[in-house]
């Protein structure tokens, strides 16, 4: 039985989501062995690039591209720089404030995010399905944040608005990978953009601690975030974005919300609160409604109504 291309579009993105659900649980192992943000991000991306590159060589060897135009290379080094590096140096800083399931949650805000830029940045009208999913997940986050304890225990305010700087980075990151998968490979889009946030990373701050020596547990830590989260799942997710849009994309990624949670209560032993739980569960909801709206419209044949 063959696969539509929306069905693997979604079997894509799902799996996807599954290995990003693991990175935070890795980030925060890595702070347990005394690896700082800043080192733990450039080992991430000198693995990345590491694993990127012979397989973009072999890719490239044996089904030619398009030649590498000086905009084209531009486009790449914005999406790396700002969308890639920026993206995950906020969620590494966060992580040190903030708990793994907790910012998680408030990270996966970011498809509402993406149909507002969708509709600031392509002219995309927004209609009252998506103000839904605004409200509810504005609610969601309030409720997630838990104003009555805040400051205390897995959340404070320096880590809520690292994550949700990271969560601005990626929704740049997601839109404008829509556009460059239009002119290049998701191999060639991942390879570059892992490339340019290399770069970033090492202009800003050189890896000198790599000359003091990293330990066995460091290094195999940096090469699992690496292989899991920026090669395998970027390749799955522009995969996916090439089949079905980055809306969709994003949206189908927030099922990472329950696999992250997952994931911290049993290998970090982290417990969300009841508010909590509600909250993550309002976020999810309201991406979802969205995708159902959006879909609904799509299948009658109109637009979402202006508002």
């Amino acid at each position: 039985m063959k696969i539509s291309s929306e069905h693997a579009g979604v079997i894509f993105t799902l799996a996807s989501a599954m290995l990003f659900a693991v990175g935070p649980i890795i980030i925060k192992l890595a702070y347990q062995v005394q690896l700082s943000n800043w080192q733990f991000l450039s080992l991430q991306y000198l693995w990345s690039v590491a694993l990127l590159l012979p397989l973009y060589l072999l890719g490239r060897s044996k089904h030619p591209e398009q030649p590498m135009t000086k905009g084209k290379l531009g486009s790449l080094a914005l999406q790396g720089s700002i969308g890639a590096f920026g993206g995950a140096a906020f969620l590494f800083t966060g992580y040190q404030y903030i708990g793994a399931a907790v910012g998680t949650v408030i990270f996966y805000t970011y498809p509402a995010f993406v149909a507002l830029g969708a509709r600031i940045f392509f002219r995309e009208r927004l209609g009252k399905t998506h103000f839904i999913c605004l409200f509810l997940t504005f609610i969601g986050v309030l409720l997630t944040i838990d104003l009555q304890s805040f400051g205390q225990g897995d959340v404070s305010l320096k880590g809520v608005l690292l994550i949700f700087a990271s969560t601005l980075c990626y929704a740049f990151f997601s839109l404008y990978g829509e556009r460059n998968l239009k002119l290049s490979s998701p191999l060639e889009v991942t390879f570059f953009t892992q490339m340019f946030a290399l770069l970033t990373c090492l202009i800003i701050k050189p890896p000198y601690f790599l000359f003091q020596g990293v330990s066995k547990h460091a290094l195999f830590l940096g090469f699992a975030m690496a292989f899991l989260t920026s090669v395998c799942s970027y390749l799955l997710l522009f995969k996916g974005i090439s089949l079905i849009g980055a809306s969709k994309s994003a949206v189908i990624g927030t099922f990472q919300i329950p696999f992250a949670i997952f994931l911290a209560m049993v290998v970090l032993k982290e417990h969300l609160t009841l508010s909590q739980f509600i909250g993550a569960s309002l976020i999810l909801g309201g991406i979802i409604y969205l995708y159902a709206g959006k879909n609904h419209d799509d299948r009658h044949g109109f637009r979402q109504d202006s508002c």
